[in-house]
């Protein structure tokens, strides 16, 4: 088995965030380095994995988004409405 030298270490424990216009997190690139330098370059973080959070707790009625804000990853909790229309009410009901 190859072993990896120190810098391909730390490359290879990178990941590249993507957002859309709001910062919030559309994409999260786990081996940025098969990127090439202009889609690396559309990447508004590149940090590494450990910097990633934890999920957190949220209720049925809540949504987790990250987000990158000045550089830094951050969660936000989003409720969001539970819509239910006349197909999954029938659903519901025949079961």
């Amino acid at each position: 088995m190859a072993t990896l030298d120190p810098i391909e270490k730390e490359v290879a424990n990178l990941e590249a965030y993507f957002t859309d216009g709001d910062g919030r997190v559309i994409l999260i690139h786990h081996q940025p380095e098969t990127l090439s330098a202009d889609e690396l370059g559309r990447a508004v973080l590149v940090a590494p994995a450990t910097k990633r959070l934890s999920l957190p707790a949220v209720s049925a009625t809540e949504q987790a988004a990250m987000f990158v804000v000045d550089g830094n990853l951050e969660w936000r909790i989003e409720t969001r409405e539970l819509v239910v229309d006349d197909e999954m009410l029938s659903r519901m009901e025949a079961e």
